[in-house]
């Protein structure tokens, strides 16, 4: 695919977008309401969510710094 200077601000477009679905309070609340219900879960299973939570987190980190590293390296070029 050849590269179009629209199609690349189509994509940074919906990829803020995307990155900003992710931060919809909704989707917090509902799992925060379904992990405070009593006798929710065991140790062992509650362990193996904070697990997939702690990933979540380092994911969302990492997207972060790579843009952020994206916008730097893309603001060197052509200079």
């Amino acid at each position: 695919m050849p590269y179009e200077k629209t199609v690349l601000a189509h994509k940074v477009t919906e990829l803020d977008s995307k990155l900003a679905a992710l931060s919809d309070d909704s989707l917090s609340g509902i799992l925060n309401r379904i992990i405070h219900r009593p006798g929710w879960t065991t140790p062992v299973e509650g362990g193996l969510v904070l697990a997939a939570v702690d990933a979540l987190r380092a994911q969302a980190d990492g997207i972060r710094a790579h843009y952020l590293k994206l916008i730097e390296i893309a603001d060197q070029i052509g200079k």
